[in-house]
C-alpha cells in the first residue's frame, strides 16, 4: 500500500516495466514533421539534447532558429558557447530572433566553457544554451554533462550539444539526433534539406527519420 501511494504521488518516479516520461513542457521545433516524431511534440525543456554529425556547417543551427525565435521573443536569453562560425546576424534577425538576447562566448579553456554553461542553464532568464564542446580529454564528458543536465532541470532550460561523430555521447541526453545533409545535383540550393535520425528519445523506443527542408 505504501509503495502504491508513492507511485501515485510521484508521477516522475520511473518503474522498471515502463518507459520514462518526458518531464516538463516542450518547445515546438517549428517543423511539424519533426514535432510529430518527438515525445511531447518538441524540444524537451530541462534536459540535454545532442546533435551528432560528421561535420559542421550543414545547417545544424537553422534547425533551432524557430525555437530560438520563440524563446527570445518571450524575453529569454540564448547563449552560444564556442560556435565554429560567427552567427550571421542578418539570418538571425530575419528569423525573428531578438539579437539583443543572443550571447556568444568563446572561452579559451574547457573548464570556463563548462562553468558558463552551468551558470546560464541555472539562470531563469536563459532559455537555451548551445555548445560546441572541444575535443580535449575531460571536456564535456559524461560526468560533466550529468552536472549540466541537473542545471538545465533546475533552470528549466535546454542544453543543445553539437558533437562531431559518435565517440563522445552522454547517457544523460534526453534526446539524441543524427544530422545528415542531403543534396542532389538536380536540386536547387533552396531545396536542400537535413535528414534527422532519432537515435535516442526518452519516452519512446521509436527511431524515426525525418527530412527537414529549409
Amino acid at each position: 500500500m505504501i509503495i502504491d501511494d508513492l507511485l501515485r504521488s510521484v508521477p516522475r518516479l520511473w518503474r522498471g516495466n515502463r518507459l520514462p516520461v518526458v518531464a516538463g513542457p516542450t518547445c515546438p521545433t517549428g517543423f511539424p514533421e519533426l514535432d510529430r516524431e518527438l515525445p511531447g511534440g518538441g524540444w524537451p525543456t530541462g534536459a540535454v539534447v545532442e546533435f551528432l554529425s560528421d561535420t559542421g556547417g550543414i545547417g545544424e543551427l537553422r534547425l533551432l532558429l524557430p525555437a530560438l525565435q520563440r524563446l527570445t521573443q518571450a524575453g529569454n536569453h540564448v547563449l552560444l558557447i564556442r560556435p565554429p562560425h560567427v552567427p550571421n546576424a542578418v539570418v538571425l534577425q530575419r528569423a525573428g530572433i531578438q539579437l539583443n538576447r543572443v550571447l556568444v562566448a568563446q572561452p579559451e579553456h574547457e573548464q570556463d566553457a563548462l562553468w558558463m554553461a552551468e551558470q546560464a542553464l541555472r539562470n531563469p532568464g536563459c532559455g537555451a544554451v548551445l555548445a560546441w564542446p572541444g575535443s580535449r580529454r575531460g571536456g564535456f564528458n559524461d560526468e560533466r554533462v550529468r552536472r549540466l543536465q541537473v542545471a538545465a532541470e533546475d533552470g528549466q532550460s535546454t542544453l543543445f550539444l553539437y558533437r562531431t561523430g559518435r565517440r563522445q555521447v552522454s547517457q544523460w541526453a534526453a534526446l539524441r539526433l543524427e544530422l545528415l545533409p542531403v543534396s542532389h545535383a538536380a536540386m536547387r540550393p533552396a531545396d536542400a534539406f537535413l535528414q534527422v535520425s532519432v537515435l535516442k528519445a526518452v519516452g519512446t523506443h521509436r527511431r524515426p527519420q525525418v527530412q527537414i527542408f529549409f
